[in-house]
């Protein structure tokens, strides 16, 4: 039986991806957009192991708010937090001062080479180094033009008129920055 993983996280396209990781390193995956959302799931009895999150979220529910409720409800579920947008003191990651050393940092997610094999599997993947389409259609997300407008306000991108040529690239390269932002490893070539 597979480990189970909690995936909680606003952004769509960095829960898809982060989806993506933890399916290929053999977990069951459940997603959501917000801790309002996880905690529903958890109260639910829905069996997890691990509980991937990020700090600030929308709704009432934080990170940092998500991971209290889960040491004191459900002990045996270990926590992952990550950040893209803050630090965060350790003393708030911690119930109470530790003795033992931090944890090392995760390694970086070589996001090259996670695309290329997820390109492998699809017969080439298109042209998702430098095109939003293909890339949303490689991870299995919707492409449309709705979703690359919803997307685009996400993102903070007004450039040129909803899915021009000239938004579409800005819109790659935003993912691409959004990606290196939250310590991706990204390939010069996909930021041209």
């Amino acid at each position: 039986m597979s480990k189970s993983v909690l995936i909680v996280e606003d952004e769509n396209l960095i829960r898809g991806l982060c989806a993506d990781v933890f399916t290929d390193a053999g977990y069951s995956v459940t997603e959501v957009g917000t801790g309002d959302e996880a905690l529903a799931l958890l109260n639910s009895g829905a069996p997890i192991d691990l509980v991937f999150t990020g700090v600030k979220m929308p709704g009432s529910v934080d990170g940092l708010a998500l991971r209290r409720e889960v040491e004191v409800n459900w002990p045996h579920t270990k926590m992952l937090i990550t950040s893209g947008h803050m630090t965060v003191e350790r003393a708030k990651l911690t119930a109470a001062p530790t003795s033992s050393p931090a944890a090392a940092p995760p390694p970086a997610v070589d996001v090259g080479a996670v695309l290329s094999a997820m390109a492998g599997m699809k017969e080439g993947g298109g042209n998702y180094q430098s095109s939003i389409v293909d890339l949303l259609q490689l991870l299995d997300l919707d492409s449309s033009l709705s979703a690359r407008k919803e997307l685009a306000e996400e993102l903070n991108v007004h450039v040129g008129a909803d899915g021009t040529a000239e938004q579409n690239v800005a819109l790659h390269r935003a993912v691409i920055a959004k990606l290196a932002e939250n310590g991706g490893i990204v390939p010069d070539d996909f930021r041209s």
